[in-house]
């Protein structure tokens, strides 16, 4: 039998990229699913600093047709903490369907997070991760 494995790899947001939020950067720049994430300009994690903190994350619905197709990705992902603990700005990249798109889009919109700290004041903070798609068997 074949069981939905969904792999939501922002709930440990060590491995997350966090920076401050920009909207001026070049979207998407270094995403690719093969290359761990790193944190990049991100102060050292104190009480004066720290990165987002998922309060509420739910998995994306795999998309009937594409899991009874056995279609399976790995999808790299980018958005933005906003200071209210909401995901703004998401976007999704080298995505080999539309419907995973929608499915990741739809559970973004329910995501709840700390906001990220910078300097003791709540700060816009923009992340990047892949989400995981898989069939494995049980």
């Amino acid at each position: 039998m074949k069981k939905l494995s969904i792999l939501l790899l922002c709930s440990i947001l060590a491995g997350c990229v966090a920076e401050p939020a920009n909207h001026e950067s070049t979207p998407g720049a270094g995403l690719a699913p093969s290359e761990p994430p790193d944190v990049v300009g991100a102060a050292p994690s104190t009480a004066e600093n720290r990165p987002p903190k998922a309060l509420a994350m739910r998995n994306p619905e795999y998309p009937f047709e594409l899991k009874r197709n056995g279609v399976q990705a790995v999808i790299p992902i980018e958005f933005v903490v906003g200071v209210d603990g909401r995901a703004h700005d998401v976007r999704v990249f080298n995505s080999p369907d539309p419907r995973f798109d929608d499915a990741i889009m739809a559970a973004a919109a329910d995501w709840r997070f700390e906001p990220g700290i910078r300097n003791g004041k709540p700060v816009n903070t923009k992340l990047r991760t892949s989400l995981t798609f898989s069939l494995s068997s049980q």
